[in-house]
């Protein structure tokens, strides 16, 4: 069975207001849009009709899903020392999302699908600091926040108030990289990350 051929357009516009108070600290706003395709995936050979009904697709045609868009609404800042050795960026956001593309496995069949589930928001918080204490030596660490939830759920067991699946609500990583001239043209390199 030939898999359907689909067509979404979309635009991904982006703009952004900053103010510098001096070469050291400044604050920013922005908006933007994004847009992801949809597309087709394989027949489901099988499953409760409840389920179909809620994914408006059919026994053993080949599924689809439409696109989905988000406005994303931001404000932050940066504050640097005057050495330029310590930095500290904060942020918060919205994410209004709508026509949400989620993944999902497919009752009784058990294959692995993208449905349209309805709208969505997100608001969170986003805190990192660099430092560079000396030379060769450069840390990270940052943390995030996220409320995600659905605002206007479209199936049965994904509704109205419950969270988006696979977004954490926390999330932390941190980094130490060394570096050492070897000689005067070559450098040698460790990175270590950790995430959260």
């Amino acid at each position: 069975m030939q898999t359907p051929d689909t067509k979404q357009t979309g635009l991904n516009p982006k703009l952004a207001l900053e103010y510098n108070f001096d070469s050291t600290a400044m604050v920013y706003a922005s908006f933007s849009k994004g847009f992801r395709a949809g597309g087709a995936g394989v027949p489901l050979p099988l499953g409760p009709q409840a389920f179909f009904n809620a994914i408006h697709q059919s026994v053993n045609t080949p599924t689809t899903y439409t696109s989905d868009f988000v406005h994303n609404y931001e404000v932050g800042g940066k504050l640097e020392s005057a050495d330029r050795k310590y930095e500290v960026t904060a942020a918060v956001f919205q994410m209004n999302w709508t026509n949400i593309q989620q993944t999902i496995i497919a009752p009784e069949s058990y294959i692995t699908m993208i449905v349209n589930a309805g709208d969505a928001r997100i608001r969170g918080a986003e805190l990192e600091g660099n430092a560079r204490p000396v030379a060769g030596l450069e840390l990270h660490a940052g943390a995030g926040y996220e409320n995600a939830e659905i605002t206007n759920g479209s199936l049965y067991w994904q509704p109205t108030g419950s969270p988006v699946y696979n977004t954490p609500r926390v999330t932390a990583n941190a980094a130490i990289t060394l570096s050492h001239m070897l000689t005067d043209t070559v450098s040698g390199l460790r990175h270590d990350r950790w995430q959260l």
